[in-house]
C-alpha cells in the first residue's frame, strides 16, 4: 500500500468533520435544557421564568405615613424576571388584619381605625418567583382626631334628678377611625348609682340617666374617650338641679328681614304679580319682592303657583312695610301653591285671609265632611325639596294656615300663625307621601281652632323654641261619641322627632262641650325614636302631656320637661312603651319665657276637616 493510499484509508474510517460538529451540538444542547430543568426544579415554582439576573423586589408609597383608617396604594417593583407577582403582608401577617391594617392583592393598603402601637406598620411584598426575595417599607399610622360631646338635643347643659339626657360624642378627622368612645362619669367608668349611669346606644351615642338625688357637689363631668386614639377624649359638665330649664324658652321676635342682594322683579298689585310670576316661571328673574299688600278679590285671582319651578327663587316682602295678600273672598284655592319645587325662600310677607266666610261651612255626609276652602300655603303632591318658609305672618285661614307632604327640607321659622280654621301647620295623612329634614322653630302660633301642629309621616324633625297658646280652643270632630278633645300639638306616625325648648300653653275648649278638654302635647299611635324634653307646659285645662288609646312609643321619651298647672300634667302613658321621668311639676319663674302674643282677633267658627278623625284622649292614668 503506497502512503497516498493509507491516508485515504484513514479518513474513510470516520464520519464527516460537519457531522461530527452537528452531532456535538445537539448533545450539549439537551444536557443544557435538563440543566435549565434542575435549577428551575430548585425554585419551588412552575411558572416559566427568564434570569436575566438577581431578582430584587422594592416597594414604594407615596407617602410615609397614613391617617387611621385611610387606604395607601403601594406600588411593587420587581425585576430579575418575567413573574412580577408579588405576595403582600403587614407586620408578618398574610393580607393584614383589622389591628395593624390589610393589604389587598393590589397592593392597596388600608390603615386601622384604632391605632396601633406602636404606631408603625412593615408592610412586605415577597416574590412569587423567589420566596427568599422581598421588598417592604415602614408606615406610621397618625391620628388627627378631634373629639366633641354633646347632649341631644343641644345645649342640656342643666338637668333634672332622674332625667333621660341623650349623649352624642362626634369623631372628627380626615381619615376613616373608629368612631366608639368609652364613657365615664367623674372618672368612673359608665358612672354609677351615685353619679348617675351612662349606657351606650351605638357608636358614640348613650343615654345618661341622672341620679334622683343630686351628689354633692351637683355637678358631673362626663368623659367620652375615643377608642381610636386613646389620647383624645371630651367632657361634658352636667349641673343637676330641679325644674331648671335650658337657654330661651318659647318664640322670640327675630331681628329685622334682611333681603336678598340684586334686581327684583317688583309686586305692587295683581297685574304686577301675575307678571313677575310668569317671569319666574319663564326663568327671567329670581327674585320677587312685595312692596304692597295685594288685594286678591276674584276667584284665582292671587294664585302663585310655583309648581316644578327649581330655584334658587326668593318671593319676600321689602323691609320695613307690611306687603303680601289680602283676600276677602274666593277661598277655593291656596295662595302659594308648590308641588314638584326645589330651593324656594318665601319670607317676610304676610298672609291676611280676612273675616270669616259663610261660604267655608263644611257639610257633613254619612260622617264625613267636605270641606269647600283651601289652606293658605299648600306643599305636596310631587316632591319638592329645600322650601323656607321664614319670618311669615299668616292670618285667619280658612283651612289650614300651612299645609305640606312629600317634601324633603323644609323649614318653618321667625312665623306667626294666628286663627287658622283647623291646623296651624299640618304635615298630611297619606303615609305614601312621607316629608324629612322638617324643621319648626322660633314660631308664634295663637287662637288655631284644631291643632297648632299636627305632625304625621315624618321623618327627621325638629319643634324647638316654638310658643303654642290657645290652640284647640274649638272642638271640630265629632267622632268620639261626642265632640273630640285634642292637644295644641298632636303627633302621628313619626319616626326621629325632636320636641324642646317650646312654651306650650293656655290650652282650652272655649264652649267646654267636648268628651275632655285640650292637652298641652298629644300622642297619637306609632311614634319612634322621639324625645321631648326642656319644654314649659302649663295652663292647659286638659293633660299637659297624653296619649290616645292605642298610642305606641318606640324608644320614646318624655323627660326633663316642666309640667304644672294643667288638669293633670301626664295622661295614658301607661302601657304604651313610651318612657316618662325626670320631669318638674311644680311652677318655677327662672326660665327666660316668651312673652310675645298678638292681639285675639274674632275667630272663624267651628269647621270640621273633610277626612280627619281625631281618636280622642282618654286619660286613663294620672302620673302626676
Amino acid at each position: 500500500m503506497t502512503e497516498a493510499s493509507a491516508r485515504h484509508a484513514l479518513r474513510a474510517s470516520f464520519p464527516a468533520r460537519s457531522s461530527f460538529s452537528a452531532h456535538a451540538t445537539a448533545v450539549i444542547a439537551v444536557l443544557c435544557a435538563a440543566s435549565l430543568v434542575l435549577l428551575e426544579g430548585c425554585g419551588g415554582n412552575n411558572s416559566s421564568t427568564s434570569a436575566t439576573g438577581p431578582i430584587t423586589v422594592t416597594v414604594s408609597t407615596p407617602s410615609s405615613s397614613v391617617l387611621l383608617g385611610n387606604p395607601q396604594q403601594l406600588t411593587a417593583t420587581v425585576t430579575g424576571t418575567s413573574n412580577t407577582a408579588v405576595t403582600w403582608s403587614v407586620n408578618g401577617i398574610a393580607g393584614g388584619n383589622a389591628m395593624v391594617g390589610t393589604t389587598s392583592s393590589a397592593g392597596l393598603y388600608t390603615a386601622p381605625q384604632d391605632l396601633p402601637n406602636p404606631a408603625t406598620v412593615t408592610i412586605q411584598a415577597t416574590s412569587q418567583a423567589n420566596s427568599s426575595v422581598s421588598g417592604s417599607v415602614v408606615l406610621t399610622i397618625t391620628s388627627d382626631i378631634g373629639v366633641t360631646v354633646a347632649t341631644s338635643p343641644p345645649g342640656m347643659s342643666s338637668v333634672f334628678p332622674a332625667e333621660m339626657v341623650q349623649l352624642l360624642a362626634t369623631i372628627k378627622s380626615a381619615g376613616q377611625p373608629d368612631t366608639n368612645v368609652n364613657w365615664a362619669v367623674n372618672g368612673v367608668p359608665n358612672g354609677n348609682s351615685t353619679l348617675g349611669t351612662i349606657t351606650s346606644t351605638g357608636a358614640g351615642t348613650a343615654l345618661y340617666t341622672v341620679p334622683a338625688t343630686a351628689p354633692n357637689p351637683a355637678s358631673v363631668t362626663i368623659t367620652a374617650d375615643c377608642v381610636a386614639d386613646s389620647s383624645k377624649s371630651a367632657n361634658l359638665v352636667e349641673s343637676i338641679q330641679d325644674c331648671k330649664l335650658n337657654g330661651t324658652i318659647g318664640y322670640v321676635a327675630p331681628a329685622p328681614y334682611m333681603p336678598p342682594s340684586g334686581s327684583t322683579c317688583d309686586v305692587s298689585d295683581v297685574n304686577t304679580l301675575n307678571a313677575c310670576v310668569a317671569a319666574v316661571r319663564a326663568g327671567t328673574t329670581t327674585k320677587v319682592r312685595f312692596t304692597a299688600m295685594v288685594n286678591c278679590s276674584g276667584n284665582q285671582t292671587c294664585l302663585v303657583d310655583l309648581s316644578n319651578v327649581h330655584g334658587p327663587v326668593a318671593f319676600f316682602g321689602a323691609p320695613g312695610i307690611t306687603a303680601g295678600f289680602l283676600r276677602t273672598d274666593s277661598y277655593t284655592y291656596p295662595i302659594l301653591s308648590v308641588s314638584g319645587a326645589s330651593d324656594l325662600t318665601i319670607a317676610n310677607l304676610t298672609f291676611d285671609e280676612g273675616p270669616d266666610d259663610p261660604a267655608c261651612t263644611p257639610v257633613q255626609v254619612n260622617g264625613s265632611y267636605t270641606y269647600p276652602c283651601r289652606s293658605t300655603i299648600e306643599i305636596g303632591n310631587q316632591h319638592s325639596s329645600n322650601i323656607a318658609l321664614m319670618q311669615l305672618s299668616i292670618l285667619h285661614s280658612k283651612d289650614h294656615a300651612i299645609a305640606f307632604s312629600a317634601t324633603s327640607g323644609i323649614t318653618i321659622q321667625d312665623s306667626q300663625i294666628h286663627a287658622a280654621g283647623v291646623f296651624g301647620i299640618w304635615s298630611g295623612n297619606d303615609q305614601s307621601l312621607i316629608s324629612s329634614n322638617v324643621t319648626i322653630t322660633n314660631n308664634l302660633i295663637q287662637d288655631v281652632q284644631s291643632n297648632g301642629i299636627f305632625l304625621s309621616f315624618t321623618q327627621n324633625t325638629t319643634i324647638k323654641g316654638n310658643t303654642l297658646k290657645h290652640n284647640h280652643h274649638v272642638a271640630l270632630f265629632d267622632s268620639c261619641s261626642g265632640l273630640c278633645p285634642g292637644g295644641q300639638i298632636d303627633m302621628n306616625n313619626n319616626a326621629s322627632l325632636q320636641i324642646y325648648s317650646n312654651q306650650i300653653i293656655d290650652g282650652q275648649i272655649d264652649l267646654n262641650n267636648a268628651t275632655g278638654q285640650t292637652a298641652g302635647i298629644e300622642i297619637g299611635q306609632q311614634n319612634t325614636d322621639v324625645t321631648i324634653t326642656n319644654n314649659e307646659i302649663t295652663n292647659n285645662l286638659g293633660p299637659g302631656v297624653g296619649a290616645n288609646p292605642g298610642a305606641t312609643g318606640t324608644n320614646f321619651r318624655i323627660t326633663g320637661n316642666n309640667i304644672y298647672n294643667n288638669g293633670l300634667n301626664l295622661g295614658g302613658l301607661s302601657g304604651t312603651g313610651i318612657q316618662e321621668a325626670g320631669d318638674c311639676f311644680t311652677p318655677q319663674a327662672h326660665q327666660n319665657r316668651s312673652t310675645s302674643v298678638i292681639t285675639t282677633a274674632q275667630l272663624p267658627s267651628p269647621r270640621p276637616r273633610a277626612g280627619s278623625r281625631h281618636l280622642g284622649l282618654s286619660w286613663r292614668s294620672q302620673s302626676q
